[in-house]
C-alpha cells in the first residue's frame, strides 16, 4: 500500500493533463488577482469620495450651527425671559 500512494503521485507529476490543468489553475489565479486588485482600487476611491463627502458635511454642519448660535440667543437667557410669559394659540376655525 506504501508503494501505491508513491507511484500515484509520481504519475499525477508526469501526466500531461495534470501540468495543462496546473497552467489554467495559474491562469484562474492570476485573473483572480488582477480582478482582486482593480475591485480594490475601485473600494479605494470610493471610500475616499465618501470621506471627501463626509468631511464637506461636517463643515457644513458646524457652518450652520456658527450662524444659528450667533443669530438666537442664548437659551438659558430666552428660559430666563420668557419664564414668565404664556403663549396660547387657537385654532383659526372654532
Amino acid at each position: 500500500m506504501g508503494n501505491s500512494s508513491g507511484i500515484s503521485s509520481i504519475n499525477w507529476y508526469c501526466n500531461p493533463d495534470n501540468k495543462g490543468r496546473d497552467k489554467s489553475q495559474k491562469k484562474i489565479q492570476e485573473y483572480l488577482e488582477k480582478e482582486l486588485a482593480a475591485r480594490t482600487s475601485v473600494v479605494m476611491k470610493q471610500k475616499g469620495e465618501i470621506e471627501l463627502q463626509n468631511i464637506e458635511i461636517t463643515d457644513s454642519i458646524n457652518y450652520a450651527k456658527r450662524i444659528q448660535t450667533s443669530i438666537l440667543p442664548d437659551i438659558n437667557k430666552l428660559k430666563d425671559t420668557l419664564k414668565m410669559h404664556l403663549y396660547f394659540s387657537t385654532p383659526g376655525i372654532l
